[in-house]
């Protein structure tokens, strides 16, 4: 029995080693952990757990769909150079969104304190997020480079003025907060889920429409945050965001990005097959 054992064990060196190192890390950290994490910041995560496992859920959907996005770039967009890789740039843009997020999870974990200029700079990834997003949809849409630089420098510069405008001179984070929701951040999202989703009828890709749902119902759960950021609705509305985010990556795995980089502008096909009509 025993030598059979061993022989099984001896064609599965990747389990044993896998099983070694959870066993080892678990084994440390019951040792270790009382000793290093004091009970006072314990006590600190137990009124802001739920906030912390939902910042980690979106930081967790947000960075499957930057990887899974940057391997479809490389793949399929490998020979174009990067202002054309559109995967690539959604990849990265999804990537600089999670820096957000570890923001709000070291104020939770009462880690940092939350002054304006650290808000200031965890807030301003979202704004690279939606500068990215817009970057790509035009990519996808035309090849005038002049159109793209501006509008993308348009959202990043109006956006990051608002914050510093907010911030820095009323100084007070919940105005920012309600302006640039109100007059950025939903509008920018209703627009590129309208953009996804007229985009996808000439193409019959399903994709952009679970991507243009997901943008849509992103922005809506921000209008449910406005007033309720201040108590337990706060929550609801979050984990609202985080079924959008799945709903987006959902959306951005169903895309045949193979079919598409055979096309130097994919939708250029749909608005002349319009015009043409």
């Amino acid at each position: 029995m025993v030598s059979e054992f061993r022989e099984w064990l001896g064609h599965h060196p990747i389990l044993v080693a896998l099983m070694f190192l959870v066993y080892s890390y678990g084994a440390l950290m019951s040792y270790m952990t009382p000793k290093i994490v004091p009970n006072s910041f314990l006590a600190a995560l137990e009124g802001s757990h739920t906030q912390i496992m939902l910042a980690v859920t979106a930081m967790t959907y947000l960075g499957i769909t930057a990887f899974y996005l940057i391997y479809k770039g490389r793949k399929y967009y490998g020979d174009r150079g990067l202002e054309e890789n559109v995967p690539l740039i959604w990849g990265f843009s999804s990537l600089a969104y999670m820096v957000t997020y570890i923001g709000i999870i070291l104020k939770a974990s009462n880690v940092i304190a939350m002054n304006t200029e650290l808000f200031f700079f965890f807030r301003s990834f979202m704004i690279l997020w939606a500068a990215g997003i817009a970057y790509g949809l035009i990519t996808l849409r035309t090849s005038r480079e002049s159109l793209r630089k501006y509008i993308t420098l348009a959202i990043t510069g109006l956006s990051l003025t608002w914050f510093a405008w907010g911030l820095f001179s009323i100084g007070s984070i919940k105005y920012t907060m309600y302006g640039f929701t109100s007059f950025f951040w939903v509008p920018l999202t209703f627009a590129f889920g309208y953009f996804f989703w007229t985009y996808s009828g000439g193409t019959g890709h399903s994709g952009m429409k679970w991507i243009s749902a997901g943008m849509v119902y992103m922005g809506s759960t921000y209008l449910f945050w406005a007033p309720t950021h201040q108590n337990f609705l706060y929550e609801v509305a979050f984990f609202q965001y985080n079924i959008a985010a799945s709903i987006i990556l959902l959306g951005m795995t169903k895309l045949p990005w193979k079919e598409m980089s055979d096309v130097e502008r994919p939708l250029d096909l749909i608005f002349e097959e319009d015009r043409e009509n």
